[in-house]
Formats: C-alpha cells, structure tokens, sequence
C-alpha cells in the first residue's frame, strides 16, 4: 500500500491566506436626527432668554416687595392717626405729627384742618398702591377710604424722626372712585407746606362750601416780576373763634438752576391791624411761612390761617402780606381785608 503526502510550506500556506474584508463605514445619521440636533441648540437659546426674563422679573418683584416694605411702617402711622380721629383723640391724633409740622401747624389749627376735612375725620383707612421711600422720607398717594366704601383722593408725606416715622404732610382731595379718576381734582393744601401747582390754576368755587368768603380788591401789583395777584379770604365759625383763611398766589419769582434740581425759596410776612388801624400783635409774624421746593413752577399757591377770638372788635381788618423771593432777592407786598361780623 502506497501513501502519498503533500506538504504545505508556511510560505505556500501565506500564498493562499487572505485576511477578512474591512468593514463598510457607518451610514451617516439620517436628516431628521441632524435636525432635531439644530432645534436642541434653539431649546437651549429660547430656556436661557426665558431664564434672564425671570431674573429680571425677580428683581423687579424684589424692588417693589422692599419699597412696600419699607414703607409698611409710615401707612401703619398714618391709619394709626385716622383710627384715634375716629375715637375723636384729637390729642393722639396730633402726637403722630412731625416736629416740622407742629412749628407750622399749632393743635388748634390742626382741630380745624381736621374739622373742615370730613373725609379725613371719617376715614376708616387710608389704601396706597403709589409709595416712594428715599433719604428718610416716605410718599403715600391713595385713597381715604369711609365706612360706607367712600374714596378720597389723599396723600401724605412722613418723616423718620429717630427711629419713629411722623406725619409731615397731609393733602386731600374730593371724593372718587378711584385716585386715577380724578387727577385733575384741586386738592386742599396741607397745614405744613403750600402746594404748588404746575399748570394752569384751576377754579377753587368749591374750597369752603360752608364758610364765608370774602373777595377783596387788593392793592394794584406790578405787571411783570414778584407779585401777589388772586388773594381770597374765607370765614368760618369755630367754637368761640373765628378761622379767616387768606388764600393767594405768587407769579415772578427766581428759580436756582444752579443744583441737579431747579428750585424756589419764598418766605412770607403777616402783619393783622385792627379796624383802628393798630397793629395785632398775636397775629403778626415775620417768617411765618418758609416755602421751598423743586421744580420749574407757573405760580406758587401760599396761604395762611387767623384765629379771631369773639372778644375781638367787630369791624374790619386789614392783613399786610409780603412775599421775599430768597433766590431772586426781590421782594413783594399786598394787602386785603375782611370785615368781622
């Protein structure tokens, strides 16, 4: 028996080895995964412009929580003092007032004011969406609201004296629905500070629809440059006393643009003379008015307030007015009279 052999040299065997075929490359992604890649991109511009409007959100949400914050306190005095006018505390009423407005502003005038001004003696409470708090001061501008759901234009202005906040400003309006409704209403100025409007001056028929009102030919005023001009006077019964408010306006005087503000200083003389003609002393006063303020104004409301005891003479008085322009250095003088029944 034959057997044949064939042998296979390394060389013959690598002559016929032929390595395994390279893959083909992976297919690429298809169209709508590259584009669902390019939306995730806008995703991610849209989430960060959506998160930078929160932020700005916050911070204004932030500055409107601190400005109702800060300004919690004065709203609670000021309720604080409607709540002892509806206990008829006029005394407690008064103690939330500043010093600034009791140098101006005595308890019997203050009695009065009150007395003239049903809707502040009646509030239930005063509301304030519109605050501002800066440098110690505090700005309330609301609504006096009545038990019976009345509204009245109303704002205050409050002070920080020690750590304690007081009353420094009060003005109040007519009766509305709402503050917005009646911005063109002519407020009552306040016993503390003259208000000083910025337009046209508008009809002040309606001011005391219960007092006597006197409108007196005033010594003729220059035509241009400091004057007084539209003085009125009103009388009213109050117990034993007579209240005469004399109500006028100034036109001419300088305004300091030197300061980041303009501003006007006006200082006010009263001199009161019995129907003899000789001179009251309890109600005459240099200084008795000390108006400053800021802003670029038409004309300046200015006012003062003359308690007439019943034991007074009857007859008629003359009251000296004069205005000192302190930023434009010139001053001014008027005079006008009531007669005493």
């Amino acid at each position: 028996m034959r057997y044949n052999f064939i042998v296979m040299s390394n060389e013959n065997y690598g002559q016929h080895y032929q390595p395994p075929p390279v893959p083909p490359p992976l297919p690429q992604a298809p169209p709508s995964q590259r584009k669902e890649e390019g939306a995730g991109k806008y995703v991610l511009l849209i989430g960060g412009g959506c998160l930078l409007l929160l932020l700005l959100a916050g911070a204004v949400g932030f500055f409107v929580w601190y400005i109702f914050n800060a300004t919690a306190d004065p709203l609670k005095v000021v309720n604080l003092q409607l709540q002892a006018l509806q206990q008829n505390d006029l005394e407690k009423a008064y103690s939330y007032c500043s010093a600034g407005f009791k140098q101006y502003t005595n308890y019997e005038s203050f009695q009065s004011f009150v007395s003239g001004n049903p809707a502040l003696k009646n509030a239930k409470e005063f509301t304030s969406s519109n605050r501002e708090v800066a440098q110690g001061t505090a700005k309330l501008k609301g609504n006096l609201v009545s038990s019976d759901g009345t509204k009245s234009i109303a704002e205050f202005h409050l002070v920080q004296e020690g750590r304690a906040w007081k009353i420094q400003y009060i003005n109040i309006g007519e009766s509305a629905a709402t503050s917005e409704e009646n911005k063109s209403v002519r407020k009552v100025p306040d016993q503390n500070r003259d208000e000083i409007p910025t337009s046209t001056p508008e009809p002040q028929d309606d001011v005391a629809p219960q007092a006597q009102r006197d409108t007196i030919n005033t010594i003729p005023a220059p035509t241009g440059g400091l004057r007084i001009q539209e003085i009125q006077v009103e009388q009213q019964a109050d117990g034993d006393l007579t209240a005469v408010t004399i109500r006028f306006k100034v036109y001419g005087f300088g305004t300091d643009d030197t300061g980041r503000s303009p501003r006007i200083h006006l200082l006010q003389d009263l001199k009161t003379y019995y129907p003899d003609g000789s001179a009251i002393p309890d109600l005459t006063r240099p200084g008795i008015k000390d108006l400053e303020d800021y802003g670029t104004f038409d004309y300046a409301n200015m006012w003062n307030s003359l308690k007439i005891p019943s034991s007074y003479p009857r007859g008629t008085y003359r009251v000296e007015l004069t205005v000192h322009d302190q930023v434009g250095n010139t001053d001014t003088t008027s005079s006008t009279e009531f007669t005493l029944q």
